[in-house]
């Protein structure tokens, strides 16, 4: 009798940015999360699968996943891939956010604002993968070469993944059974138990081959800066007046800057300076940096991915204001309303560029909008036609390595070559 083997791996998954994946209901949002049935968030087996399935050329990720064709060249999966799922007590933060729907020249479509949820806990998700077959058999290491690189390099699950949203760490762990000699062992282990991989070691391996370029800027806000998030607050007694609106905040409290906002800003930002320059005829390449959508199946995905910018050590003061009239230049009767405002304060930005995207010439141009913004030309959040979104740049690295502001743009024209 042939020796068989079956290995199982304990992958858990631990939150860097908000999760946003939608279960396809819009009960509460227009766009709500995915839920268990106990009402925690979740991510599918399937989108397991298919992150995993992404890391691998075609040939390796038939070899594990099946191939889908339809007909006798079908194949079944060689890996059993469960659900991710939060502990019982899993403390979630839900934060519903405002989004609008852009044409395909990322222009807003009137009436088209939606609204979506995302989540934030600090208890991991956890999953079991199971495989089956013989222990010699090249799916078995090609599954460890492949497990052992998403814990080094982290994965990203959901929707807006280029915007910061679903970043993941990973941690990973093995055991595995031979037969017949462990057939015992194995008989009275379930995988699913709080022990089960108590004595199992952690899966570790090097990082796959840097994709991108990230570039890391050190920030210090010099203003007030704002990205809305609308309140429904009113005081149990009534004898607090509860802002309209305040800064969007992440599950610890602290005001941040989300990557949609920047990838509008730096988007924005630079097909205005394509236009100084009198270079028009690149804004296309610029558009396709950024993704796009245009009609039927034309579509890019963004090169460009923008991390979350969590501000800390600022503070946060309320202004009552008037709205105005807009032909009289007078104030609206009865539209006083009531913002709280964040003041100051530090925080990073992160920019990942997938290595080939760009050539020179968009590179130096993404270098010169960020000394901008360093500068106060370019400005980020809500409001920032009275002055709000300023930053100063105190500090920046190219894939690790320290960078002077003045050399940034030619720093990113030589990682193009």
């Amino acid at each position: 009798m042939r020796e068989k083997q079956k290995l199982y791996y304990r992958c858990r998954f631990t939150q860097l940015s908000p999760l946003r994946l939608s279960g396809g209901k819009n009960d509460r949002t227009d766009n709500d999360l995915m839920l268990d049935s106990r009402g925690l968030p979740m991510i599918p087996g399937s989108a397991l699968a298919g992150v995993l399935r992404g890391r691998l050329p075609k040939p390796q990720a038939e070899l594990l996943f099946g191939r889908d064709t339809v007909g006798a060249d079908m194949t079944e999966s060689a890996v059993i891939v469960g659900d991710a799922t939060l502990p019982a007590d899993a403390r979630v933060r839900v934060s519903y956010r405002d989004g609008v729907m852009l044409d395909q020249n990322k222009v807003a479509v009137p009436k088209a604002k939606y609204d979506f949820e995302a989540a934030e806990c600090r208890a991991p998700y956890t999953a079991v993968l199971e495989w089956t077959g013989q222990p010699d058999d090249a799916a078995a290491d090609l599954l460890e070469t492949l497990l052992a690189g998403a814990a080094a390099d982290g994965l990203t699950f959901g929707g807006r993944t280029t915007r910061g949203y679903g970043r993941m760490a990973v941690d990973i762990c093995r055991k595995s059974f031979r037969f017949p000699a462990e057939l015992d062992a194995w008989l009275s282990f379930d995988p699913y138990a709080d022990d089960a991989f108590a004595d199992a070691a952690p899966l570790t391996g090097r990082a796959a081959a840097p994709q991108q370029d990230v570039l890391r800027a050190e920030l210090r806000m010099t203003g007030s800066f704002i990205v809305r998030r609308y309140t429904t607050e009113v005081s149990p007694d009534g004898s607090e007046n509860k802002p309209d609106y305040c800064a969007l905040q992440n599950v610890a409290g602290n005001p941040v800057l989300p990557g949609t906002g920047w990838a509008g800003a730096f988007r924005h930002h630079m097909l205005n300076l394509l236009d100084e320059m009198g270079c028009p005829e690149r804004r296309d390449t610029v558009n396709a940096l950024f993704g796009f959508m245009g009609d039927g199946t034309q579509k890019q995905r963004s090169a460009l991915c923008f991390d979350e910018t969590e501000i800390t050590g600022g503070q946060s003061y309320t202004l009552t204001r008037n709205a105005l009239d807009r032909f009289s230049a007078g104030t609206s009767g009865g539209a006083l309303y009531t913002s709280r405002v964040q003041q100051g304060g530090q925080g990073v930005l992160t920019i990942r560029l997938r290595k080939g995207a760009a050539d020179a010439f968009l590179l130096g141009l993404l270098g010169a909008a960020l000394l901008d913004l360093d500068r106060g030309y370019l400005t980020v959040g809500g409001e920032t036609g009275v002055g709000r979104g300023a930053a100063a740049v105190t500090a920046l690295t190219l894939n690790g390595r320290p960078l002077a502001k003045e050399t940034l743009p030619n720093a990113l024209t030589e990682a193009a070559k």
